[in-house]
């Protein structure tokens, strides 16, 4: 199916979470990837008698895919509270110790979430029948790439926090403590963003390392097994599909 056809019909046919996950315009490119994978061999395998679970050789993947879903919207969830502590530091220079908590809170959430979107996709690879397909090939140093945004999970989970700090009444992150493993407190200075819009940037990199995975997988699979969602005018129906 079209990648077109295919998020239309994730909008109308998906469970309410994966509805909602298609009206996020910062996450579109991924959402509309996962959807051409879900339309092809999620949705033809969703057990008839309870169309909330899918049976067969899909099912982990399914499973894990839907998961990873699920984590990069609660990253882009996450980054509009961080945008809140924000604009929550504008209204009053009084706010800065809530607005400092709010937006360290926020960005657990989102590094939380997205290195779990990351570690998930790549176990549904793993599930996916005959796998040998690499998800994220670009090095965990790299800024922005999946396997970055993994170590960055980590790295806010189990070691020092990335201060946050207001410059002009704005907050602000420094890009290169950020960068680090174990941020050195003593350059957190050195080179300030902006926080919302640092986020902003962050979040359309997830958005583009989750697309190309799910657009990966998706190669994948249909090298195995030819796609077995048929289309008669507006009509959907299913194909008994066999390997390759």
């Amino acid at each position: 199916m079209g990648q077109g056809l295919a998020f239309i019909t994730l909008q109308s046919r998906g469970d309410v979470v994966e509805q909602r996950a298609s009206t996020m315009e910062p996450i579109a490119k991924a959402v509309g990837r996962y959807a051409a994978l879900w339309a092809n061999y999620v949705l033809p395998a969703r057990l008839a008698n309870n169309p909330a679970f899918v049976g067969g050789r899909f099912k982990g993947l399914a499973e894990l895919s839907y998961s990873a879903l699920v984590r990069l919207a609660s990253a882009s969830e996450a980054k509009g509270r961080v945008e809140e502590a924000c604009e929550l530091m504008l209204e009053s220079h009084n706010n800065l110790g809530t607005a400092l908590l709010r937006a360290q809170e926020a960005l657990f959430a989102f590094f939380c979430n997205a290195g779990a979107a990351v570690e998930l996709l790549n176990k549904a690879a793993s599930a996916a029948p005959e796998s040998n397909v690499i998800i994220f090939e670009a090095p965990d140093d790299q800024w922005g790439s999946g396997n970055w945004f993994y170590k960055r999970r980590n790295g806010y989970i189990h070691e020092r926090i990335t201060p946050v700090f207001a410059v002009s009444g704005l907050l602000h992150l420094d890009l290169e403590a950020l960068k680090q493993k174990d941020p050195t407190w003593e350059v957190w200075l050195e080179s300030p963003r902006e926080l919302s819009e640092l986020l902003r940037e962050l979040l359309a990199l997830l958005n583009d390392a989750m697309a190309t995975g799910w657009a990966r997988l998706h190669q994948h699979l249909r090298k195995i097994e030819q796609p077995r969602i048929v289309f008669a005018g507006s009509h959907v129906s299913f194909s008994s599909a066999s390997p390759r």
